[in-house]
């Protein structure tokens, strides 16, 4: 009776080993697709080796990115990676192994809008003011309610003031910038303190001016914080402007870190160029056969461009609400 009695003892413990090991397996593949698949959906992003793809913005997936859109590089975030080949009509660049979109402009052709976006899509921009945009892009960093973090001035409005505060995120790393564009047609990049004493200061008429961070070029070096081998790659979008007052816009249809994203502005000539903001960018370019549809992303600060012959009054602007009014009180208030 006692050698039945431990074979049935030695099955059954054979039985339950096979089940352990059939779980150990189990769980291990499945740990193993999940990190497969959060290398897929999230880090594509900084992956700069995904062959003809490119990365676009989903509306069900705003607040994950305007979140990133005052935080810093060190924090990544979900976007979704598209198979389908992106063709790139309007300009290419493949030395910095990332597709680039590139829109160059002289304001004695045509005229450039500072449009406070009110946490707006491009689309709903376009539709609503009465321009024939050749181009429309994301204009600088933003809280929520689209608020600008920095200086916005359209024209005689001034929806922020200058913001020289401390702070975390790609916004407060010293030295930031400002992007403006004068009453009498003249352009420029500045940084902030730069700006404060040589035009804010002075009073002198602006048409646009928007705030943003870091500065990419400086006096034609790199912001001094930038490291050429850092992992840390988005989507990014900035503007320079070069010494023949030509305003290049550009924009990153593949992930790349700030150093290279700098490079492409020095490279294009631009002595002074502005971070504009990281994953949540887009640009719609009219040439490029864009379909505005396609341009949900809600922003604060929109820059956009149109035919020479076009303007843009004050009256054609959508009033402020009462929410943002009352937050701008309270700026002024705790500035003073």
């Amino acid at each position: 009776m006692t050698k039945p009695n431990n074979f049935k003892i030695s099955i059954f413990v054979f039985f339950i080993y096979l089940v352990f090991l059939l779980v150990f397996l189990s769980c291990k593949e499945t740990i193993h697709l999940t990190k497969r698949a959060k290398q897929h959906s999230i880090h594509s992003l900084v992956d700069s080796t995904i062959p003809d793809s490119f990365v676009v913005r989903i509306d069900s997936l705003v607040n994950v990115f305007q979140a990133d859109s005052i935080q810093d590089d060190n924090k990544l975030v979900e976007d979704i990676v598209l198979k389908e080949p992106f063709e790139q009509i309007f300009a290419s660049n493949t030395q910095y192994q990332a597709k680039i979109s590139v829109y160059e402009i002289h304001l004695d052709t045509a005229s450039v809008t500072l449009i406070d976006g009110q946490y707006k899509h491009l689309k709903y921009i376009y539709d609503s003011l009465p321009n024939d945009y050749l181009m429309l892009t994301n204009g600088g960093m933003f809280h929520p309610q689209g608020i600008p973090v920095g200086l916005f001035q359209s024209d005689s409005i001034q929806v922020q003031r200058l913001n020289l505060t401390a702070g975390h995120g790609n916004f407060f790393l010293q030295p930031n910038g400002v992007f403006y564009i004068t009453k009498d047609q003249k352009a420029g990049v500045l940084e902030s303190h730069i700006f404060l004493d040589s035009i804010y200061n002075k009073e002198t008429p602006l048409h646009l001016a928007t705030q943003s961070g870091p500065m990419l070029i400086i006096d034609g070096k790199f912001h001094p914080k930038f490291n050429k081998n850092s992992p840390n790659k988005y989507i990014r979008s900035g503007v320079g402007v070069t010494d023949g007052q030509k305003i290049i816009f550009i924009i990153s249809e593949e992930v790349v870190n700030l150093y290279t994203f700098a490079k492409m502005f020095r490279d294009k000539g631009c002595k002074n160029a502005l971070y504009l903001d990281g994953a949540i960018s887009s640009m719609y370019i009219r040439e490029r056969g864009d379909n505005i549809d396609n341009f949900r992303t809600r922003y604060g600060p929109i820059i956009g461009v149109f035919p020479k012959r076009d303007s843009i009054s004050n009256d054609d602007r959508i009033p402020r609400d009462s929410i943002y009014q009352s937050s701008k009180s309270k700026n002024e208030n705790h500035e003073k």
